[in-house]
This record gives C-alpha cells, structure tokens and sequence, in this order.
C-alpha cells in the first residue's frame, strides 16, 4: 500500500536539510563526518586520478568500499525520480549512493530490475568495544565475557540492529544472515554454543527488520540469505577472487619489503562479507539462491532480470573499520602517508594486507561491477552514532562495563532491544511534557523567591520560638525573696543549666543592649555612657557561680535590673507571641504559594533529577533530543516527517525564545507520539499492523 501523498524531490531536499541543520551545531562529531564524507569523495577520487596530492583530511574521509560517492544534495531530479521508484518513501533514508548505481540509475529503464540488500552484526561495534574495556579491566573477564553476550543474545535486537540492517523497497528486501563467520568470533570471546546462540541473534534481527519492512509498505517481502548459501568457497569464488586480487598483494608486499607468505584466502573471513559488498560474482550469487530456494518470489520479481546487486548499509560501514583508517593512504597511493615502518607493521598485523590489496583493487576496477552501494545514517545523539558510541560520556561507559553488569545496565531504555520495550517507551513519554529547563525565566524567579521568602520565615519562627521559650523562663526565675533591704539577699533560681543561663546572657544582652527604659531604670541619662552588656554579664557570670541552686548576689547592684526583667518579661512574650501568630499566618500563605508553585513545577517536571534517565531527556536542542532519534529511523511515515521539519524550523527561528520553542516541540511530539509508539511496538514485538498509525493519522500544527 503506497501513501497518497508521495514525497516530492523538493520535500527530499528539505528534509535532508533540516537534518543537515540539526547536526550542524555538532560539526566535529562522526554524524556530521559522515555525512560530509560523500561530498568528499567525489574531489577525493578526481585528484587520485590526477595525481593530486590529498590533504589528511580528505584521506580520512575516503570511503574505501564505494570508491566514488554521490550525497543527497547532488543528486539530480531524476535519479531522485528513479530512486524512489525502488524505495518509495523510504527514499528518506538515502544520504549518498555509489557512482554504480547513479550510472544504473540512468542508464536503465526498468527499476524493479535491481536486487537491494542489507545485513547486521552479531555484536554492534559498542559491544565489541565493551568487551575489549571488561578483557582489558577486569581479572574474571574469560568468565564475564561469555555471559555479556549471552545477555545481549537474550535481548537482541536492538533497535539499531533493526534499522541500521537495510533500507526498506518496494518488492523484495533480502537481508544476509552473517551466523557464519560470526559465530567463529563468538567462539574466540569463548561462548558455548556460539553457533546456536549466534543464530539465535541473527532470527530475531531478521524477523524485526521483515516488520520494519512491512511498516513501510505492507506489501513488500523480506527474505533471509545466510552467507553460507552463498557457497563462495565451494564454488571457489573467495579464492578466484583473491586470484585477481594478488597482483596488488604482491606490489605490496614488494613496496613495504613484507616477506612473501603463501597467503590462504579461506582463511581471511572477513572477505565474506566484503564479497557481499563488491565481489566480482555477488549479483548471480543471489539471484541463483533466490531461483533454488524461493522459486515463487524469484518468478514474481522477475529477479532473473536483474542486473545489479545494492547494500544499502550505513556511512561508516562502506569503509574498513574506523580504527584502520591508516589504510586509506596506502590504498590511495599517497607520498605523504606516514613512515613507511609504520605502514609495514600495520600491514604485517594478519589479514590486513590482503584487505589493503582487495581494496586497491576495488578502486581501479569497481566501476565494472555489477554491484552498488547506498549509505544512511543509523539512528545517533548527540553526534554519536548508536551501534558504535554509548550515549554516556566514555568515562561514564567505562565505568558502567566495569561495575555490575545488572539486568538495570542491560534493559536501559537508552538502549532499546526486544526486552524493554515496555520501559522505551514510558522514557520517551517523557518528552511529553517539559523538562526543567523549559519553564521561563519570570516563573524560575518567581519560585526562586517564594522559596527564599518561606526559608526566611522559618528561620524567623525558629528564632522567635527559642527567644519566647528563654524569656518564660526568664519569667520565672526572676524572683527575688527579700529578707529585708540592707543585707544581701538570696536569689532563688530554678534548676537550669550553665548552658541555659549562658542563653540567657545572650539573649538579654541582644534584647536590652540599647533599651532606654532600662537605662532610666537604671538611673541613667541618655548620654551617659554606661556598658549596659558588660552590666548584664557580670549578673549572669555570678549566677553561674552559685552553687547547690543558690547564689550570693549584691541586690543593691542589681535590684534595678532584676525588676525590670520580672516586669517586661510577661509584655515581651505576650508581644512575642503575637509576632509568632502573624508569622505563622505569613507562613501558611507562603506554604500554599509555594506548594502550588511546585506543583506546576511537577506537572512539567516529573523526572527531573530522580535518575539518570533525567540527563537524556532534553527537549532543544533537537541532536540531544532522544524522542528525534527514533522519528529519524521513520521519516518515511509522512506525519513523522512533517513533524521533523516543523521541529526543525521552531528550533532554527531566531524570532522564537527558547521556552517557547521548548513548548512548541513539545506540543508536536503530544502529537506524533502514538505514531512512534505503535511503530517501536510493531517492529519490536509484532503484533497488529498499525494501519491507523501508519496510514490514516494526518499531522498538522495547530
């Protein structure tokens, strides 16, 4: 079933700059490498051509399995026409093809006459790289190591596994399944029953990305081709390939001075799934196990008719792997590449030469194959691309590897797999409402004082209730027992503390430091100069003296002050009291301000700061945005792509303050959600299609 409205080659090159926009404010991140890497190529291949010198950086960016690349915002109205008669809507997806199958594309009438595939790892480069962090840290990794990936067995696939596998067509979609080699791999890391367990990965990829397909158009089949059915080796294709090959291995071999080995081309695994990319015979490989196993479709599709063979794969895996990028210098021939020991002894590591000398000669006769490449980007944040980078900071991934590898770090819903669909999703109803940073700043201020304003309060109560408690005690120890008014008298006192006296001090000091009347009490003038705190010490300092609750004590010297206390004790508690009722009614209000100021806060801030999930749920700007990670892998759903590009567009306006853009996002996500949910649930789990979801929801901004 084909939308109504199909996407027009304008709409194409909107939507890829919109997504060029939102990875632009990362431009040294490896989204942003990989998608200059095509624009690259071309100039890259030219200058080989004439035997220009390049620059280090346009040799790391060659892409050494599509030798000449062609980006999106180079294509023609035509080969975009073309390209979308194969792909329909997931023409999308389609960032940069091979200078094969732009010349197909012209030069053949019939599109349905090509034959497009995909395939996917076993262990995504992000395991890999965690176990090689548990083999380098940890003592018990020989046993840590297995269970990792039976763990990952268990759960698989990913997300990334499922969208990172192909790009789905019109018509037949074949997908290799890679159990062999990669269960040999699996044996290395010392699982048990790495084959089982491998395929056991492989039939779970497969029948999401068959759901993925589908999800595009209902229609359209998917098969799995194990690259074992390829019979490469029985047929003796991997080793009349490395026939063709062994000139080049040999004028390596004589440049860097390797000594010659009697290199077995069996043995390098790796070109098994190199062939499937560029070997010399892949096209009638695949059209003769699709006659022998799937007669039906092979008669349906007319596959007998085709005449090239398509991995769509992404950007990165059109290349040797990230870590051997030296390799590009020596295939490209260049003078200036590093010394030529150091070249010798990366070439002397096994297989790598005869890599070197497969790619050489890819790019003096790829041109002549019947085989093509289309390349995408797999689903990223924050410029980092899933299948190889963690979403943590490295530090943080290291540590994570090297803590308790808990069913917690396994299920996480920033990793996405068959196990936590459930848990994805209620993350991604997150960015449903705002976070923290999108309340404006007049309301951040004005909470901001509310809650100064109740601290303030409260300390004041605080205070107030320990100076009302001193002064009833104050109350009642002033009592003075007058035997008669000559003779020192003693002063019965209750039986409190030195550490309640010293309060005491401390509080009629602060209290009558400055009181007049107590200075007219006392006899005194106003500009008489009198040391009321000094007075007021030595009275206490003598009580502390006493012993067994009694003191001597000089009346005369003190009567004055004695009856003064006992005399504005009783009005300073009555005031003070009073004080307290007016603060505790200041109190009450300020509490309910403040607690309907924190539920307006809750309503927009439910996750914030309880987890760790709190760091990934940033609404702006869009390359941190996770929910946009998933609408990009479903950017053929026409609803999801119109919202793309009005995110887009709110995020880019200068004329929008940033909550407002926060807001506005928000709202659209409110809207595309049931969509990205019923899609995850679909391809993940299966289930009923989503015909509503997929085909009837109408997107627009309100």
């Amino acid at each position: 079933m084909k939308q109504n409205e199909s996407i027009t080659f304008g709409q194409y090159i909107k939507l890829h700059k919109a997504g060029s926009s939102i990875y632009s404010h990362l431009p040294k991140s490896r989204v942003s490498f990989d998608i200059s890497r095509a624009a690259n190529m071309r100039k890259c291949h030219q200058m080989v051509r004439d035997n220009t010198p390049l620059s280090p950086e346009q040799q790391s960016s060659y892409l050494s399995y599509a030798v000449c690349a062609k980006s999106w915002d180079k294509l023609t109205r035509r080969e975009f026409d073309r390209l979308k008669e194969i792909y329909g809507e997931a023409v999308v997806k389609i960032m940069m093809v091979d200078v094969n199958f732009a010349k197909w594309l012209h030069n053949n009438s019939d599109m349905r006459n090509v034959i497009t595939s995909g395939g996917a790892c076993a262990l995504e480069s992000i395991d890999t790289r965690a176990l090689a962090i548990l083999k380098q840290r940890n003592q018990k990794a020989s046993l840590i190591i297995p269970q990792y990936i039976k763990e990952i067995a268990l759960r698989a696939p990913t997300w990334t596994q499922v969208t990172g596998a192909l790009i789905p067509r019109y018509g037949l979609n074949i997908m290799y399944d890679e159990t062999f080699p990669w269960y040999l791999r699996m044996e290395d890391y010392g699982l048990q029953d790495a084959e089982s367990v491998t395929q056991q990965i492989y039939d779970g990829i497969f029948q999401s990305v068959r759901r993925y397909v589908r999800l595009f158009d209902p229609n359209s089949k998917t098969i799995s081709l194990p690259f074992t059915e390829l019979n490469l080796q029985s047929k003796g294709l991997i080793r009349k390939w490395s026939t063709i090959v062994e000139p080049y291995l040999r004028a390596l071999e004589k440049k860097y001075g390797l000594e010659h080995y009697g290199h077995n081309s069996n043995d390098q695994l790796k070109a098994w799934v190199m062939y499937t990319y560029f070997g010399p015979e892949i096209l009638s490989c695949v059209k003769k196990y699709i006659e022998e196993k799937y007669p039906a479709l092979y008669k349906e599709y007319n596959v007998n008719k085709a005449t090239i063979h398509i991995r769509g794969k992404q950007i990165d895996h059109l290349d040797t792997e990230r870590s051997n990028a030296w390799m590009h210098s020596v295939i490209l021939k260049q003078k200036d590449s590093k010394l030529l020991l150091d070249r010798k002894k990366s070439l002397l590591t096994p297989f790598h030469c005869q890599e070197v000398a497969q790619l050489q000669w890819l790019f003096e006769h790829g041109h002549s194959l019947q085989s093509g490449l289309a390349g995408f980007l797999d689903s990223n944040y924050q410029g980092r691309l899933l299948h190889e980078e963690s979403v943590h900071p490295r530090a943080i991934f290291k540590e994570k590897i090297s803590g308790n590898l808990s069913s917690k770090f396994f299920d996480s819903p920033l990793r996405l797999n068959s196990h936590n669909v459930a848990e994805t999703v209620q993350f991604l109803e997150r960015f449903k409402q705002l976070n923290s940073i999108s309340i404006s700043k007049n309301f951040l201020l004005e909470f901001q004082h509310i809650k100064r304003k109740a601290e303030n309060i409260n300390r004041k109560i605080a205070v107030l209730e320990d100076f009302i408690s001193v002064f009833v005690l104050i109350e009642k120890f002033f009592n003075v027992k007058s035997k008669n008014k000559t003779s020192p008298q003693m002063l019965d006192i209750l039986p409190v503390s030195i550490k309640i006296l010293t309060k005491m001090k401390k509080i009629c000091i602060k209290r009558f430091n400055n009181d007049a009347y107590l200075k007219r009490k006392l006899g005194l003038s106003d500009t008489q100069s009198i040391d009321v705190a000094t007075y007021i010490k030595d009275f206490f300092d003598t009580l502390q003296k006493g012993r067994k609750g009694k003191t001597t004590i000089n009346v005369s010297k003190y009567i004055m002050f004695i009856k003064f206390v006992q005399e504005k004790s009783p009005l300073i508690v009555k005031q003070s009291q009073q004080r307290m009722l007016k603060l505790i009614k200041e109190k009450n209000i300020t509490d309910k301000t403040s607690q309907e100021l924190m539920t307006t806060v809750s309503d927009n801030i439910i996750y914030r700061d309880i987890d760790e999930l709190a760091t990934y749920t940033n609404i702006l700007p869009l390359n941190e945005n996770y929910f946009v990670t998933y609408m990009q892998q479903l950017l053929f759903i026409k609803s999801v792509r119109d919202a793309y590009i009005d995110m887009e567009k709110i995020e880019s306006s200068r004329k929008i303050l940033k909550n407002e853009k926060e807001e506005r996002i928000v709202e659209i996500i409110q809207k595309i959600f049931p969509v990205i949910e019923d899609s995850i649930r679909f391809i993940m789990l299966g289930g009923d299609y989503p015909w509503d979801s997929r085909f009837k929801y109408q997107y627009g901004v309100s």
